[in-house]
């Protein structure tokens, strides 16, 4: 389960040019989390099987080995935001915390001997595991000690996922295999647990960002606004089939991204509109994708049972935030000149959407980056605003030195304007 980072943007477009690329292979293990620095859009670490954990703190160029003082399968963890803390687990009630953004681990105590299936912490110190029984298990010292949080689940449930948005409100998931799935939810810190009604229990993941609350399987994906009361049913990617599964979510932006596998499209898929429409933003052909992303990076992992492929982004994949930088409302369309300029390797372009926009509270605006030979190289907003002054951040990592165009388009107005990218 992996959690976002909230901040301040008003508005932003997606776009359709993704920019997700291969960093390194993996070969014999399977590679199964990815755990990215939530302040920190250099600094990383992967963790699989046999004990194997990487780490990387330039951005996934090289990559070292950690050791982890086990040979277990880890497949649990959490990189506290605004710290260095990072706790992972694995088979066997393997608990294993940095403090030091994953430079070195040490083992904890661990208030079990079976599979850690998740683990979430709210702060440094405040966090809690699941494992393959009806209950979970609570810290408040950093793992020092660990108590029983009672769930009321029957006994042969076995919980795979859990998620505490604040330190009074958390969600568990569980499962009596293959048949019954439960969802249940606190209110005051695990003390006491209601069960969440969901719409069918083919449901065995979930998902949480602010108040969405996302559950869904292979096939199948639902929403609810009002902590469950209520579900909406989303479409999935398209091409889902037999052998087909979202394989994890993750918001951002506003906006919705999955992973899938199988044989038919697998990749990353991301939505602007809670699953009307699906862009498949990034194809691999491999079968478990895990995926982290937040406002500063991304990476994503697939396993084709012979090796790990490591994949990387700086834009959510391509999406390029649009921050109002004025609360005045202009009268005329504007685009000024990209600051700095010349610029290594990334410039803001400013522009303005005046008012009474044939009585329309949005106007429809695309901005576009071309090469010196006419050739479109990046959208970099292709939606609807409403008037106002917007800056807008390009990022020319992968293109070569020399004269680029942006272009401001909309329904009664064209302005292109030159800048030049030197490495």
């Amino acid at each position: 389960m992996k959690k976002i980072i909230s901040i301040i943007i008003l508005l932003l477009t997606y776009s359709s040019n993704s920019q997700w690329f291969t960093q390194t292979y993996e070969y014999g293990t399977a590679m199964s989390n990815v755990l990215c620095n939530p302040v920190n859009m250099n600094t990383g670490i992967i963790i699989g099987t046999y004990g194997r954990c990487l780490r990387t703190t330039n951005g996934g160029t090289n990559w070292s080995v950690i050791n982890l003082g086990s040979y277990e399968y880890f497949h649990g963890g959490c990189y506290v935001f605004n710290t260095g803390t990072i706790y992972i687990g694995a088979s066997g009630g393997v608990l294993r915390k940095s403090t030091n953004h994953g430079a070195v681990f040490f083992p904890i105590p661990s208030p079990v001997t079976s599979i850690i299936t998740d683990i979430h912490f709210t702060s440094a110190n405040i966090g809690y595991i699941a494992c393959d029984t009806n209950v979970i298990y609570f810290t408040s010292n950093g793992g020092s000690n660990w108590n029983v949080v009672t769930t009321n689940l029957p006994s042969n449930v076995r919980i795979y996922s859990i998620y505490f948005s604040n330190v009074h409100t958390g969600w568990c998931m569980g499962a009596i295999i293959p048949s019954n799935r439960y969802l249940i939810k606190t209110s005051n810190g695990g003390i006491n647990w209601t069960t969440v009604n969901i719409p069918s229990n083919s449901y065995n993941n979930f998902y949480v960002a602010g108040n969405d609350l996302i559950i869904y399987s292979n096939t199948i994906i639902s929403r609810s606004t009002d902590g469950g009361n209520s579900w909406i049913s989303l479409n999935p990617p398209p091409g889902i089939g037999s052998g087909d599964g979202m394989r994890d979510i993750e918001k951002l932006y506003g906006y919705l991204f999955i992973t899938t596998s199988g044989p038919s499209q697998p990749g990353i898929y991301i939505s602007t509109n809670w699953g009307s429409n699906w862009i498949r933003q990034f194809n691999q052909s491999a079968d478990h994708m895990d995926m982290e992303i937040n406002e500063l990076a991304g990476w994503a992992l697939s396993y084709n049972f012979s090796h790990t492929t490591v994949y990387r982004t700086t834009n959510g994949g391509g999406i390029v935030p649009v921050n109002s930088t004025s609360g005045e409302i202009p009268h005329k369309f504007e685009l000024k000149q990209n600051y700095p300029n010349p610029f290594n390797a990334e410039t803001k372009i400013t522009f303005s959407v005046p008012v009474n926009l044939n009585n329309n509270d949005f106007a429809d605006i695309k901005l576009l980056i071309y090469d010196v030979y006419g050739r479109e190289a990046e959208v970099l907003f292709n939606g609807r605003l409403k008037p106002g002054t917007y800056e807008v951040k390009w990022n020319a990592y992968k293109y070569s030195s020399g004269t680029y165009f942006y272009r401001l388009i909309s329904s009664n107005f064209s302005k292109t304007m030159k800048m030049i990218l030197v490495k």
